[in-house]
Order: structure tokens, then C-alpha cells, then sequence
């Protein structure tokens, strides 16, 4: 709980505070802007509020810039901090003695505060909880028409949300409209795409026609497998056969071709020249006595007989390399042919072409039905998902109305000495009711407001509440003081209020307020140093 609030522009330099009731007391002249409700908005300030800086642009514009240093016991530990107005977006974690240690941001240090208070939902924020229950003269959630505002413009659905949060009663709910939301962003992204092309978008009808076609498809490609396979075994009988006579050829022709070649390379022999003196060099150094000239005579008559048929074996050479040449053009086309056989035949390509066209149109159909399929279960799962949406909303409704009702007539019956029907809330969906019956006065409306807070405090994990002077200010004597009550009654928790005009109350309740206050007020103890009325 807060204990305490130091600032050196306050004219009392620390306000300190207490479990349950904690009074602004004015002074019985009801003195206006002594500093009354500008506390109570710094109360919420401390609290995380944003309204005091916001709509007390005077307080700064005449005793500049500030900074509150305050400190909160939870469980007999304390915990020191500052907030200034400078930069009211962060908090500093300080010691006993206020000297800052450490920068925390603003929603740092709101979950800090959301978790010291147990606020139990994961998914309301310590602000969404305590803001409305701040009401404060300056914020605009003071309508008794409309009480689970926050401001005018607020969304009503957000408003009913906040309310079951506060009651721990949606978190549920909001798994299944998480849920919900993706699925519809998933729809939207299916009829994007179809829109666009980027995926097939088909009718029913389009669908079942897909599904005969895909069974005709099928029960084709099952005969086209069946085809290839028998053309296969076919084919490989053939080959072999086909192969073995073209080796056998090849084979003949390879011989016959060579037998050319031994001829060719003879003649090439037959047609080189050496220089005699080279041939017989060898010779004279075994035989010196050699006679070397009638050896040389004998082979220049040979090589007049060669000359004389040189054309002869050129001619012959010429013969000889075109049937060689003719050999190889022939096992060039066995090898050639050869190879054809060894790859796929015709007909065999003609069933793999078939077979593919009829899988890639098969692979595109059952893609469209596919998508179809998955637009349609999405369609269904959103139909699904909104009903249990739906129906949860209706029993968390249910509920927490019969729980506020009830609580609501309980604190009407004790607040009025005499019988007074009791203010009746009705939640929806989308939207509420606060109905009033019977009496429309401006007393009665603000009673009503107060009762709605006091029964959601009481019935909640709230961890304050905040009233200021202005709704009591219409409010029967007695009720107000049934409803002071109500306020001093024990709690760990805190209320703060501001009241002046105490006299015209019983001496009992002055007793309370006098004994429950935090601080004094009047025309001559002003909040502040400085008096700029």
C-alpha cells in the first residue's frame, strides 16, 4: 500500500497514509481550490495516472517543474521511488534516503505495481483497473449515465471487456478471440490470394467435378505405369538380340579393316628413304675391308628399281586409306545405332510424356481442391469459434451480473434509512445499462455511482479507490454518511476521499473522517507553498 508522499512544494512536506480509509479533509466553509482534488490527482499520479500532468498545468506553470518521492509497503518490505514532471514517462527506484539508483520506465514500473496488488488478469493492465475507479474532478469519468467509461468516446465493447477483466472472467474469452482473429486473418489472405491469382479459388461444383476428374486421372496414369512396364520387358528382349548382331557386324568389320591397315602401314614402310652412306656405316666398322662401293652400286639399283614404282605404291596407298576410311564410317554407324537401342524408344517416350501431363494436372486439381477445402474448414472453424465465443460471453456475463446486482442491492439497502430500489446493472456484449428506477435525481445518480465502485471493490482485487468531493456534494447527509461507513470498514486496501463540510455530518461520522485523514485543507493550509487564487 502507499504509506507516503514527500514533495518540497507541498506546504506540509510529507503526507503520510494508512490501510483503508484515507481522508482530504476540507475545511467547513467548502473552500474551493485549496488543493483537495489536485492531492487526490497526484494520488493517482503516484499510481501511474497521467491526468496530473495533463489537466494541473497550472500547479507547474506557477511552481515549476516537481518531483514527488513516495514509498509503498508490501508484506513489511518498502519500496522508495520518484516521479517528477519533467519526464513523467519514467521512475526512479531510489533508497531510504531518495537518492536514485535506478531508471525504470512507466510500464515497468506498472507491472511492478500489477504484480505487488495481484491483479489477476494476465491480460488487464494496472491502469485499465484503477483509472476508472479514479474519479477525480478534471478526468472525464465522472458521467453517472455511463460509469464504465473511462472517457466519452471509449468504445462500448471495451468497457464490458475491462469490466469482466477486472473480475477475472475473459481471459479465457481472449484465448478464443486470438484464435479467432488468426483464423479470419488466414481467410483473408486465401481470398487475397484468389483475388489475385496467386492461388486456384473454385465453387463447390468446381470441387466435385475436380473429384471425378481426379479419379479418372488416376485410374489413367495406373494403365500408363502398367504400359510401360510391358513395353520395357518388350524392348529389352529386342535389344539384346538387336545388339548382338550389331556386335557380331561390328566385330567383321573391325577385322577387315585392319587388314587394310597392315597393307597401309607396309606401304608407308616401302615408300620412307635413307641416305645410303647411313645404311653401310654400321657395316664398314665390322668389315673394313668391305667392298663398300659394289655394296653401294647394288643398292642404287634397287632404289632406281623403288623409283620406278613409287607411283605404283602411291596409288595403292591412296586405295588402301579410302577403304579403311570406309571401314570406320561403317562401325561408326553400328556404335551410333548401338547406342540408340541402348536409350529409351519411341513409344516408351511418347507414355512418360502422357504420364507426366496427366500428374502435373492432377498435382494443379487436388491443389484447387486443397485450397477449397481449407477455405471451407476455415469458414466452419470460425462459424465454431465465434459461437463459443459467444457462448462463454453469455455465461461470463451472466455471472458477474448476478454477482454485481446482487452485491448492488445489498450496499443500496444498507446506504438508504428507508426503502430505496436498488440501481440495476445489465451488461452485454457490445454494451451496458446502468438503469436507475424510480428516482432520476442528481443525488440519486451520484449515489448510484458511488454504490457501483464500492460494490466492485468489494467484490473484486481492485487496489483502490478514489473519490472526490464533488460526488458527495448532492448525496442525502445520511446517505453520505451510511456510505462513510461503508468506507471505514477494515480493509488492507485503500480509499481515498476527498470531503469538507464535514459539520453537517453526525458526530460519529466527523469522529471517522477526522481520525481516517491524511491531511487538512482550508482557505489558510493550502496543499501548496504558493497561493495563486
Amino acid at each position: 500500500m502507499l504509506k507516503q508522499i514527500r514533495c518540497d512544494v507541498f506546504r506540509e512536506k510529507t503526507i503520510d497514509f494508512h490501510p483503508g480509509l484515507n481522508v482530504v479533509l476540507g475545511d467547513n466553509q467548502g473552500s474551493n481550490s485549496i488543493g483537495k482534488s489536485t492531492l487526490l490527482m497526484i494520488i493517482d499520479f503516484i499510481f501511474g495516472g497521467t491526468s496530473y500532468t495533463e489537466y494541473n498545468n497550472d500547479v507547474m506553470r506557477e511552481l515549476g517543474d516537481h518531483e514527488f518521492q513516495f514509498f509503498f509497503e508490501f508484506s513489511t518490505e518498502k519500496f522508495f521511488f520518484i516521479r517528477g514532471t519533467v519526464n513523467p514517462k519514467e521512475v526512479y527506484e531510489c533508497n531510504e534516503s531518495f537518492d536514485k539508483i535506478n531508471t525504470m520506465t512507466l510500464e515497468e514500473y506498472l507491472k511492478f505495481l500489477k504484480k505487488q496488488y495481484s491483479l489477476p488478469s494476465e491480460h488487464l493492465s494496472f491502469r485499465s483497473a484503477v483509472s476508472l475507479y479514479s474519479r477525480i474532478w478534471g478526468k472525464h469519468n465522472l458521467d453517472v449515465k455511463r460509469p464504465l467509461h473511462t472517457f466519452p468516446k471509449e468504445r462500448n465493447a471495451d468497457t464490458v471487456v475491462r469490466f469482466l477483466l477486472l473480475f477475472n472472467a475473459y481471459d479465457n474469452i481472449i484465448h478464443e478471440e486470438k484464435k479467432l482473429k488468426l483464423l479470419k486473418d488466414s481467410r483473408l489472405t486465401l481470398n487475397k490470394a484468389g483475388k489475385y491469382d496467386y492461388v486456384p479459388k473454385i465453387t463447390k461444383t468446381k470441387y466435385e467435378k475436380n473429384l471425378k476428374e481426379i479419379e479418372e486421372i488416376e485410374e489413367k496414369i495406373t494403365d500408363i505405369k502398367e504400359n510401360i512396364y510391358k513395353v520395357a520387358l518388350n524392348i529389352s528382349d529386342f535389344v539384346s538380340e538387336e545388339l548382338f548382331n550389331l556386335q557380331k557386324e561390328k566385330n567383321k568389320l573391325i577385322k577387315e579393316r585392319d587388314y587394310f591397315r597392315t597393307k597401309l602401314i607396309r606401304i608407308n614402310k616401302n615408300l620412307k628413304n635413307k641416305h645410303v652412306d647411313q645404311k653401310f656405316e654400321k657395316l664398314v666398322e665390322f668389315f673394313p675391308n668391305v667392298n663398300l662401293e659394289k655394296l653401294m652400286n647394288i643398292e642404287r639399283f634397287h632404289e632406281n628399281i623403288s623409283k620406278i614404282l613409287a607411283e605404283e605404291l602411291k596409288k595403292e596407298k591412296r586405295r588402301l586409306e579410302l577403304e579403311v576410311n570406309f571401314f570406320d564410317e561403317q562401325i561408326s554407324k553400328i556404335d551410333s545405332t548401338m547406342n540408340s537401342l541402348l536409350s529409351n524408344d519411341g513409344q516408351s517416350n511418347h507414355l512418360i510424356e502422357h504420364l507426366f501431363d496427366l500428374s502435373t494436372r492432377l498435382r494443379s486439381i487436388e491443389l484447387e481442391n486443397k485450397i477449397y477445402l481449407k477455405s471451407q474448414n476455415i469458414k466452419k472453424d470460425i462459424e465454431t469459434t465465434e459461437t463459443d465465443i459467444s457462448e462463454k460471453k453469455v455465461q461470463s456475463i451472466e455471472k458477474v451480473t448476478d454477482l454485481v446486482n446482487t452485491k448492488l442491492l445489498t450496499i443500496n439497502d444498507s446506504i438508504h434509512n428507508e426503502s430505496r430500489r436498488s440501481p440495476k446493472l445489465e451488461l452485454l456484449e457490445k454494451d451496458y445499462n446502468y438503469k436507475v428506477f424510480d428516482n432520476t435525481g442528481t443525488g440519486k445518480a451520484y449515489t448510484n455511482l458511488l454504490i457501483l465502485d464500492l460494490a466492485v471493490f468489494e467484490l473484486t482485487k481492485l487496489p483502490i479507490l478514489i473519490h472526490d468531493s464533488i460526488l458527495f456534494k448532492n448525496i442525502e447527509d445520511n446517505v453520505v454518511e451510511n456510505i462513510i461507513k461503508i468506507y471505514n470498514q477494515k480493509s488492507t486496501r485503500q480509499i481515498f476521499i476527498a470531503i469538507d463540510t464535514i459539520d453537517r455530518y453526525s458526530e460519529y461520522t466527523q469522529i471517522i473522517l477526522t481520525e481516517q485523514k491524511a491531511i487538512s485543507l482550508s482557505r489558510d493550509r493550502l496543499l501548496f507553498i504558493k497561493d495563486w487564487r
